[in-house]
């Protein structure tokens, strides 16, 4: 085990206490504009304040964070290399500071955004506005353990009631903001408050309420969708219509048409002309019957036969194309699997 790194890693303490809020209200414009910075170079890593404040790192977590991104300051190789880079060198890190990979990576948006506060003179005013105590560790130089000079009550920071920071960013009543012990939140205040002021109010459980249950819902309707898309564009029917026009049609389990194909230049044209996706059967025929009649590719000397072939045990009803064919006195013939449904050709 690295003895400098454990003498290191727990360096700083957030400070958990009933003592006031380290704000000074007289440095307000100072807040506004290191917060106002400070936002915008969050967002040059590529960290978001919604990403920060649904994360929840617990107390013990942070400290080791904190420290972790100090480690990253002092470590001038470490430094330039994040600053250049703007992500993390998780393989560099696990190796000084014997942290897992895994570890690394879960919480690296908290500690870039500790380094960004403790890496440049730009933040000293948000620094002193953390309760935040440095505890001087000694060695033991007989046993060779380390010793600490000063401890501290670090009780976890309570998120069942109302949560004070000062405001990173805000929208009507609902801010992000960073507690004196270095959390990110996302709460509801009661009136509208401008980044650098104190705001107060109660922690939005976006995470716990909403995230997952909106990806399910999500997975859901994508499931739903594909399991319909499915089944509604499997074909149950084959229709081929014979006249001096071809064409084939292609229906569902319910009876509607999905594709249409004309098989010679008369059929393509009426397949173009006629809306046909999405039809019942018999409309599509009776539509199709129609058109033909209006193009002259149907006459008292020409015929039309109609065959469908199905998986189903049951006949389409065709009323309306057969009333149709019948008033307008066009030889047909629509044979269905082997039964005649109309004959007027004999």
């Amino acid at each position: 085990m690295n003895l400098k790194y454990m003498m290191e890693k727990s360096r700083y303490k957030f400070i958990y206490d009933s003592g006031a809020l380290l704000y000074d209200s007289n440095k307000l414009s100072v807040y506004k504009r290191e917060l106002s910075l400070y936002v915008r170079e969050l967002y040059m890593y590529n960290i978001s304040l919604k990403s920060l404040s649904t994360e929840e790192p617990s107390s013990g977590i942070r400290d080791e964070l904190f420290n972790l991104a100090a480690i990253c300051a002092e470590d001038d190789k470490v430094s330039r290399a994040i600053k250049v880079t703007r992500v993390l060198p998780i393989k560099e890190l696990v190796s000084l500071s014997e942290k897992s990979q895994k570890y690394l990576e879960k919480w690296q948006k908290y500690i870039l955004a500790y380094f960004i506060l403790i890496s440049s003179s730009n933040y000293e005013s948000i620094i002193s506005y953390f309760n935040l105590k440095y505890v001087d560790n000694t060695i033991d130089r007989k046993s060779g353990e380390i010793r600490r000079n000063q401890e501290y009550n670090t009780n976890s920071e309570s998120l069942g009631g109302d949560i004070t920071g000062i405001a990173l960013k805000c929208k009507n009543t609902k801010c992000f903001i960073i507690t004196p012990q270095g959390a990110f939140h996302s709460v509801r205040c009661t009136y509208n408050k401008s980044i650098g002021e104190i705001c107060t109010g109660r922690k939005k459980k976006e995470r716990e309420l909403f995230r997952v249950p909106v990806k399910f819902i999500v997975l859901a309707f994508a499931a739903a969708a594909v399991f319909g898309f499915y089944w509604y564009s499997r074909v149950d029917r084959t229709v081929l219509i014979k006249g001096s026009f071809y064409m084939k049609l292609e229906t569902n389990r319910w009876n509607k048409v999905i594709s249409a194909t004309g098989l010679n230049a008369k059929g393509s044209q009426i397949s173009q002309s006629v809306k046909l996706f999405n039809s019942s059967l018999d409309s599509a025929l009776l539509s199709i019957m129609d058109a033909s009649v209006k193009a002259d590719y149907i006459d008292g000397s020409s015929s039309v036969d109609i065959y469908i072939t199905s998986d189903s045990k049951t006949s389409p009803d065709l009323k309306n194309t057969k009333e149709y064919l019948e008033e307008k006195k066009i030889k047909a013939i629509i044979n269905s699997d082997g039964n005649e449904l109309l004959s007027s050709s004999k």
